[in-house]
This record gives structure tokens, C-alpha cells and sequence, in this order.
């Protein structure tokens, strides 16, 4: 269950990430040099969450950092197609690379969690997911940029995505003993 709760997260993820750019040069009019430099916080984001969110996680817990996690990536989506200028939405995108690098290692230590003997299997399993997802999220991507006005159509599959790959977990029992105040 978790396996597919990934395929579906990184489905969303990446159909997100792939259109960036593509974002940046309709609605910014930036050219290739600047979508470069505005990827490149990005990347700054996400590794700062992955190197960063290991003691978050050891303090909040793993499964209600995931739950917490994909809902703030949810909220951030919702909030970013109305960014009015480019400062305003690299700043949050560099908030939703710094989730996405906080949540990745959550989902990966839960899949590993599954087996004993599997690691690689999973491992392989999940970089499969990865791959599909990125797949399936370019195709509904490119689909939804042409025919929705903005960046609207593209989050809004991501969002809906998170929100699945939660149901998933919750479906697979991960946030039964997860209280959000404590």
C-alpha cells in the first residue's frame, strides 16, 4: 500500500516540478538562463530540507512528519498559482522544495520499513515509482498547462495527488495513532 502511495505522491510531485520552467516563461517571461538560476533555488530548497528535517522527524515522529508534511506541500500548492510576481513564487517554491526534501526520506524509511529481507527490492520498487509517476504526471501535466489558464490546473492534480497518496496511508493504517496536538 505504501509503494502505491508513493507512486501516486510522486506522481503529483513530479508533474509539478516538470512544468516549472515551462511556468516561469509563460507567466514571468523568463528566458533559459534565469529558469536556470530560479531552479537552482529550488535545489537549495530541497537539499536543505533533506539534510535539515532528520531531527524534526526524530522529534515530531515519522508518521505524523509525513501527514504534516504533505499537508503544508498541499497548502503550498494551493497558495502558489497566485504568486502576482517571480520573488513571491520562488519563495514558495523554495518552502515546498524544503517539505519535499523533509518528506522524501520519511516515505523511502517507510517503504524499507515493510521487509527485512527486501531492501533492494524496494529500493529498486520505489525508484520505479519514481519513474512512473514522473511519467504519468508529464503527460496529465503538459495536458493541464495547455488547457487551464496559469499554473491552476497543475496544482490542482498535485494537490489532489497528496491528498491520495494520504488516503492511501491512512487506508494502510500509518495515522492511526497519530494525534496532531499534543
Amino acid at each position: 500500500m505504501y509503494l502505491l502511495a508513493y507512486l501516486i505522491f510522486q506522481t503529483g510531485n513530479f508533474e509539478a516540478i516538470s512544468f516549472f520552467g515551462t511556468w516561469f516563461s509563460l507567466d514571468f517571461h523568463l528566458g533559459v538562463r534565469e529558469i536556470g538560476s530560479a531552479m537552482m533555488v529550488l535545489g537549495v530548497g530541497n537539499a536543505i530540507g533533506s539534510l535539515f528535517g532528520s531531527p524534526l522527524i526524530r522529534r515530531v515522529g515519522q508518521n505524523r512528519s509525513l501527514l504534516l508534511a504533505i499537508l503544508l506541500l498541499s497548502a503550498l500548492y494551493c497558495v502558489l498559482p497566485f504568486s502576482p510576481n517571480l520573488p513571491t513564487a520562488l519563495g514558495v517554491l523554495l518552502l515546498i522544495m524544503m517539505a519535499a526534501g523533509f518528506v522524501f526520506p520519511i516515505f523511502i524509511s517507510t517503504l524499507q520499513a515493510q521487509t527485512q529481507v527486501a531492501r533492494g527490492t524496494v529500493s529498486s520498487l520505489a525508484n520505479a515509482a519514481v519513474y512512473v509517476g514522473t511519467t504519468i504526471g508529464g503527460v496529465v501535466g503538459g495536458i493541464l498547462l495547455s488547457r487551464a489558464q496559469g499554473f491552476f490546473g497543475v496544482t490542482t492534480f498535485t494537490i489532489l495527488c497528496y491528498l491520495a497518496a494520504l488516503s492511501v496511508c491512512a487506508w494502510a493504517g500509518a495515522f492511526r495513532s497519530v494525534r496532531i496536538g499534543k
